[in-house]
């Protein structure tokens, strides 16, 4: 997996009491992402091509991903969000949309692009596939 942030990686005890907070699993990529890197913006950026409803392509921008703290944050405040249940924030991208990763049995381990307009659509069968997704920006968002 590689290392997208200059953040430090979280601590297993960080991880684990998060888990034990929200009272989940999280998925075993999404662990160790976060062992690696505790959120932070990065830089270079990245963009992803996402597809939706009827194929038409959209080039997104990730803005920050999510630290232990605002990932725990983030799944309180969406809870009141029905279609992203089963999904937990842990990126934040350009404008309010967010990329999750699934949590419950169905979907668990895969990726999703939430957005207020187009809701929820899947991106990638998992954290790795979504990783290698990304390009670096060839625009400097700052």
């Amino acid at each position: 997996m590689k290392k997208l942030t200059n953040n430090k990686g979280a601590s297993f005890v960080d991880v684990a009491s998060a888990e034990r907070e929200l009272n989940m699993n999280f998925p075993h990529q999404l662990k160790e992402f976060l062992l690696l890197q505790n959120g932070g913006y990065s830089r270079p950026s990245y963009v992803f091509k996402r597809y939706i409803l009827d194929q038409e392509e959209q080039l997104m921008s990730i803005d920050q991903f999510l630290s232990i703290e605002e990932i725990k944050a983030s799944y309180v405040n969406m809870l009141d969000i029905g279609e992203f249940k089963g999904n937990i924030a842990f990126v934040q991208n350009m404008g309010a949309s967010v990329v999750s990763i699934g949590i419950e049995e169905e979907n668990f381990g895969k990726i999703f692009v939430y957005d207020g307009d187009f809701g929820l659509t899947e991106q990638a069968n998992s954290l790795e596939e979504f990783l290698e997704q990304l390009q670096k920006d060839t625009e400097i968002y700052l």
